[in-house]
């Protein structure tokens, strides 16, 4: 009983430590926070007001107020307004005094007589001798017994630098803590540079209004990290930052006291999850020290990849006994099943390539025969130069056809070939169709396959244009999108039945168009998969619009279905 217990308290005890400087860190961290955040919004408020004085005082009705010969209430209405426009939302809680030195023009907003300035020394003494506002220590009490710890100040001048008043915000004490609320119980003290107290929570000063002798030693004077001093009879953690802009130095401290409180509630925590941890830690010794646990995970996780698909994974297990026998099997039953899965895979592509060659090969003499065709129809008129023209582009049409070693063509010479046969057919069918083709020029180096937009392009014309009486048009669009090669191809030819596109969308039809778009049907999905193929939209006498759709491949073969 003994032999465990010590183990627990000494962990305990070292946990206890631990957590005590763990929390006295972050105690640190978050005063160093807190003045970091107290020392911006000080920073913030004084420059921020001392922007909107300096703006009030170059005002030129506000100098045309304070310089007239004579005082009056709208005088005196005018300067109260811009005097709370100027404090804003915090009119409550600072005070301001505007006076003239020319008329007797002298408003307050917040104290009632503020006038505390005496010629030439203290304010205004400083005024007189600044252009721009100044941030003047001013500590006192006001005649509404409120602490005032600093004051914004600016000389009013003419257009010639003639002061004509002064205008002074007053901020109190309570104000600016209440500005440096923090979640932290922290104490502040706000010095200028020559250790003058605007504000002293904690007393330093010991009565008066600015360090001296020892005191003025134990307060550093720039700005420095987390360090602990005591002051009067208490100790606190104190740290200091530089208000730079304003030449002040503020500090803030916690009372050692509360961090030792907060300390106590660490101990019960501490020893519980101490004694926990303990058990855990024999709990987990007890099961890792089991021998065969770690193989039989192993095992287990080999199992489970080769049930997810993963052919590759091996136990790595090199044991002579029972447990090495199973790992051995197990490696080489994924071992075999990984080789007939490989071999399998090459009997489905060989059975798709020539699925495919077969498709390509119904389709040439499809093509071929409408074609030629159209040739004895020309012959027969006598239009013997036409019939060389479409011999032309039939000789470079049928040796792209036959030319079948590579079962992939790029878009641009997709469309070379379209165009030529646009053309064959114009000289088939004069005055018949007018054609356009809006191309992007980015997809022009991406890969499809042989012969797949040009059926689709003939039975638009040999099946929509050719049986319409007017003229017909044919525009065929590609673009990219969403990771996809699109193809429209639309006519305005005589359309067919809702049953016939059907068919074709089925690829259930006899009929000679439905077996050429049929067999692109078929050849997409055999190429790319059963989420790619061609969209049919008709309507009787209207035209047709066939959308292909097939994954984006690059010039050299690869792309997002490679």
């Amino acid at each position: 009983m003994i032999v465990a217990i010590v183990p627990i308290l000494l962990l305990g005890l070292v946990s206890m430590a631990i957590s005590q400087q763990v929390g006295k860190r972050q105690i640190e961290k978050r005063l160093e926070e807190t003045t970091t955040q107290a020392t911006n919004i000080l920073s913030d408020l004084i420059s921020d007001y001392s922007s909107r004085l300096d703006y009030f005082c170059q005002e030129p009705e506000v100098i045309s107020a304070l310089n007239a010969k004579t005082s009056n209430e709208n005088l005196e209405q005018l300067l109260y307004r811009k005097s709370y426009a100027l404090l804003a939302n915090h009119s409550s809680q600072f005070q301001m005094q505007v006076l003239s030195v020319v008329n007797k023009v002298n408003i307050s907003i917040g104290e009632k007589n503020g006038n505390h300035l005496q010629e030439g020394w203290g304010l205004q003494r400083v005024m007189d001798s600044s252009v721009g506002p100044i941030i003047y220590p001013n500590r006192y009490i006001s005649s509404n017994n409120t602490v005032i710890c600093m004051s914004i100040a600016q000389a009013i001048r003419d257009k010639n630098s003639a002061i004509v008043g002064y205008a002074i915000i007053n901020i109190p004490e309570k104000s600016i803590l209440s500005f440096l609320l923090s979640g932290m119980p922290v104490e502040y003290v706000l010095l200028d540079e020559h250790r003058y107290l605007l504000i002293d929570q904690i007393g330093i000063g010991e009565g008066f209004p600015f360090l001296m002798g020892e005191i003025d030693h134990k307060v550093p004077r720039t700005a420095t990290a987390c360090f602990y001093q005591k002051f009067g009879t208490k100790q606190y953690l104190a740290t200091t930052a530089a208000l730079t802009q304003q030449k002040f130095l503020l500090l803030c401290a916690v009372p050692i006291d509360l961090m030792r409180q907060s300390n106590l509630y660490l101990v019960p925590i501490t020893l519980f999850i101490a004694l926990i941890s303990i058990l855990l830690c024999l709990l987990v010794s007890y099961l890792l020290g089991k021998n065969f646990s770690t193989p039989i995970s192993k095992i287990r996780e080999t199992m489970d990849k080769a049930k997810k698909g993963n052919l590759e994974a091996r136990t790595e297990i090199t044991r002579s006994d029972e447990i090495g026998d199973i790992a051995i099997g197990l490696d080489g039953m994924i071992q075999d099943l990984d080789t007939l899965f490989k071999e399998n895979l090459e009997k489905q592509n060989s059975l798709r390539q020539a699925k495919l060659k077969n498709l390509q090969q119904q389709i040439n003499p499809h093509f071929l025969y409408n074609t030629l065709d159209s040739v004895k129809y020309l012959a027969k008129l006598g239009k013997t130069e036409e019939v060389q023209q479409v011999v032309k582009r039939l000789g470079l049409l049928m040796r792209h056809s036959i030319n079948n070693e590579d079962s992939e063509e790029s878009v641009k010479e997709a469309m070379s070939i379209i165009i030529a046969y646009l053309e064959l057919q114009q000289l088939c069918y004069p005055d018949k169709f007018t054609y356009k083709l809006d191309i992007q020029d980015e997809i022009l180096s991406y890969r499809i396959p042989r012969l797949i937009i040009q059926p689709i392009v003939e039975n638009a014309i040999i099946h929509g244009i050719a049986p319409k009486i007017d003229q017909g048009n044919l525009v065929v669009q590609g673009y990219q999108k969403d990771g996809e090669l699109v193809f429209v191809i639309k006519d305005d030819g005589v359309g067919m039945e809702e049953i016939k596109r059907q068919t074709i969308v089925t690829n259930s039809g006899k009929d000679c168009d439905s077996i050429a778009l049929g067999n692109i049907q078929k050849r997409i999905k055999l190429y790319y998969g059963k989420q790619y193929g061609l969209e049919i939209q008709s309507a009787k006498e209207k035209g047709t619009t066939v959308t292909l759709r097939i994954p984006l491949r690059s010039m050299h073969g690869t792309g997002c279905d490679s």
